[in-house]
């Protein structure tokens, strides 16, 4: 909140992966601007059961309902009023299985990280950068007086290794390293280029496999690029109030080399 109560539209890393494939949508979808919730899929709606479970943050919101299904009237119902006070109502059978899962995940990741308490769980950050007023939500931080370290989740159908760069640039996670080690390293100028960033996929689906990685130097560079590219649309767009498609302008359409393999041969004669 601001000195007059008024919340600021503030830039976090979902909004700017938006931003840069169409300023429209990410006004559309922001909070305080066009308002537009994305719908939730039942995969989101695991992911986030998941996420509460593995990080210990928000279980208290998880109502077990002692259901075997929706379809009754009273389980409905039930169901609605715990959706309407803010909760996740979850089949108590099905709540098992997320438990066991994330369990299961949160081992796997101490495995490489040592114990999760160590870490300050789910920080928000609210920051100015390059006269952009920033936010965001960091899934673990440790932070010391020589270094830092962050940690983010990541719920994904595959952690093969080979398929994690794949979902790192489709879901614009090189933006979220960027802007999380900008919030940090503003909050404690001190420790600039002494951190560390992780992410730790994982599957829902047994045997529950977990990658921890980083990025490497080329993929940070591109992030960094990818973030200081959405401040300043971020910045211009908001001083003009004008938030434009994927283009403003009229675009031409060219055909790639090996689009062309596809023109039929054709000859003189048949011209």
């Amino acid at each position: 909140m601001s000195e007059n109560n008024i919340e600021i539209p503030r830039l976090s890393p979902s909004v700017a992966k938006h931003l840069l494939r169409a300023p429209s949508i990410a006004y559309h979808h922001h909070r305080l601007l066009g308002g537009v919730e994305s719908e939730k899929t039942a995969d989101m709606q695991d992911g986030n059961i998941l996420e509460r479970l593995i990080t210990s943050h928000g279980v208290n919101e998880i109502v077990c309902v002692d259901a075997k299904d929706w379809r009754t009237k009273a389980a409905q119902e039930l169901r609605s009023e715990v959706e309407s006070n803010g909760g996740i109502a979850v089949l108590i059978d099905r709540y098992e299985r997320y438990l066991s899962a994330a369990q299961s995940i949160r081992v796997k990741i101490e495995r490489y990280l040592g114990p999760l308490e160590l870490f300050q769980n789910q920080q928000r950050f609210e920051w100015q950068s390059d006269g952009v007023e920033c936010s965001g939500v960091l899934d673990w931080l440790r932070i010391s007086d020589r270094d830092y370290l962050i940690v983010d989740l990541k719920k994904t159908s595959s952690a093969h290794p080979k398929d994690i760069q794949r979902s790192i640039i489709k879901y614009g996670y090189d933006i979220q390293y960027a802007a999380y080690k900008d919030a940090v390293e503003t909050a404690h100028p001190h420790l600039s280029g002494r951190g560390k960033f992780y992410f730790a996929f994982y599957e829902a689906q047994a045997p529950h496999c977990v990658t921890i990685a980083e990025l490497d130097g080329a993929m940070r560079i591109l992030g960094e690029s990818k973030w200081q590219r959405a401040k300043r649309t971020w910045r211009e767009c908001l001083d003009a109030d004008y938030w434009p498609d994927y283009s403003d302008k009229i675009v031409r359409v060219e055909a790639k080399p090996y689009d062309l393999e596809d023109i039929e041969d054709t000859t003189d004669e048949q011209l």
